[in-house]
């Protein structure tokens, strides 16, 4: 996952030639979220918003 947040920081994607927002979206299994929850500080530090849900919310 780190290496989508690196790889999103790096790319450039525009819609009509404007600056599209990127945010990494994931969902893990149930009870997966506290060994995922470091991704957000890790993508905050890159400018990448990450959201993370569990199956089922």
């Amino acid at each position: 996952m780190r290496s989508h947040i690196d790889h999103l920081q790096k790319t450039t994607i525009t819609v009509s030639d404007v600056p599209a927002t990127k945010i990494l979206d994931i969902r893990v299994q149930p009870g997966g979220f506290n060994d995922a929850k470091h991704l957000i500080e890790y993508g905050k530090q890159r400018n990448i918003p990450v959201i993370i849900k569990e199956f089922g919310e």
